[in-house]
């Protein structure tokens, strides 16, 4: 009794861990990109190491806890998954792309922003939200080839890298060629990565995931000092040359799904942490707004009011004002501040849907609670439960 006690508190840990942590590298990665100089703080160093785990662990974790939807039919998979992931994506994006456009025409001098520009840019991904966006097309997926066995369904998610054959493709593509074989991991080997992340602390588990980690390490250092130096293109069968930055891709896609166990295997022992892992979980389960809201916050609170104000950046600056590691912590501030603003939006009666959605799948279709209950009901008198 106690050990499964244990097995489920573990399951509903692990998760929010995973998704804390890769949140908090979003902020991270962000917050260092945002700041002139801010690759060279102490946060960027953090986000180095987070770097190859951070979005390999959202979309694994996603895929594992929307397993579900391989039982869905197409009105549920639309209703009770995809309608909360694309209102908030189709809704924000526009609008974060609308004022990063501002930015960029008010003080670079760049072209003054159109609606053809946000919709064509929200149309390819080309947003902040392009989680979101990616997340709907990778839940297409899974539902789309549920019929199929997990070997060819984990192979299919390799699919979309034909789209190497096409160098002009949206942004969202790119994404979806490097992250689907990952969520589609999470979704078809759940049972694989629950055993896993219960074993993540023993023996076997350490071993694997050593294993795994020393084998893409190899793999990254022998492509940064010898593959990738004067690359000169891969031809395939006469049909097209990749570059450089596409083979990259390969590679990446090859490296993430080796890290994956490094990444579980952390989560598991931050779980085990008593002063960090409640911090991990207040985030994990506020990810969605986190997410969404981070990018305004950056935008509105320090680059309209502190990028192009004429300060200088630079990394041990004695005055706080010019020091690079002190606006990269504001800015994570400012991140962590953006995401509180849309939490308090999420609980606006009517104006909160378009962050969190209403559930609507059993208004457009009220008899399915009652199907749901005659079945349970038939079950149970099939199968009797023990008492």
């Amino acid at each position: 009794m106690q050990q499964t006690q244990t097995r489920t508190k573990q399951y509903l840990e692990w998760p929010d861990a995973a998704r804390g942590l890769s949140i908090l590298g979003v902020l991270f990665l962000h917050a260092t990109l945002a700041v002139p100089n801010g690759e060279f703080s102490v946060p960027a160093k953090i986000n180095a190491f987070l770097d190859p785990m951070r979005m390999p662990l959202f979309f694994v974790v996603s895929g594992f806890l929307a397993a579900k939807v391989l039982h869905f039919s197409m009105g549920e998979v639309v209703w009770k998954r995809l309608w909360f992931i694309a209102v908030p994506y189709l809704v924000w994006a526009p609008i974060e792309l609308w004022l990063k456009y501002v930015e960029w025409h008010t003080f670079l001098g760049d072209q003054a922003p159109t609606w053809d520009m946000v919709f064509t840019a929200t149309k390819e991904g080309a947003s902040l939200l392009w989680f979101l966006y990616c997340l709907v097309a990778v839940t297409a997926f899974a539902w789309a080839t549920r019929a199929l066995s997990t070997p060819l369904a984990l192979a299919a998610s390799f699919a979309p890298l034909v789209f190497l054959l096409y160098p002009e493709r949206p942004v969202i593509i790119g994404h979806v060629m490097l992250y689907l074989p990952i969520f589609m991991i999470g979704v078809r080997l759940k049972d694989l990565i629950a055993w896993f992340a219960q074993h993540a602390l023993h023996p076997l588990g350490l071993a694997i995931t050593a294993v795994a980690y020393w084998v893409q390490q190899t793999i990254n250092h022998a492509w940064q000092t010898s593959w990738g130096v004067d690359f000169q293109g891969i031809g395939i069968a006469g049909l097209a040359t990749l570059g450089f930055d596409d083979t990259e891709l390969l590679v990446r896609v090859v490296v993430r799904i080796l890290t994956l166990p490094a990444a579980l295997t952390l989560a598991v022992a931050l779980t085990k942490v008593p002063l960090v892992f409640p911090m991990l979980r207040f985030f994990g389960r506020n990810t969605l707004v986190l997410y969404i809201g981070h990018g305004f916050g950056l935008t509105l609170l320090f680059n309209y009011q502190v990028l192009f104000s004429g300060l200088t950046f630079e990394i041990g600056a004695a005055n706080p004002l010019h020091n690079a590691t002190v606006w990269v912590w504001a800015c994570v501030a400012f991140s962590l501040l953006g995401g509180m603003v849309f939490h308090g939006i999420s609980r606006i009666p009517v104006v909160g849907w378009s962050v969190k959605p209403p559930a609507v799948y059993h208004r457009l279709f009220p008899g399915s609670g009652q199907l749901l209950r005659d079945g349970h009901t038939r079950l149970l008198l099939k199968y009797p439960t023990s008492k």
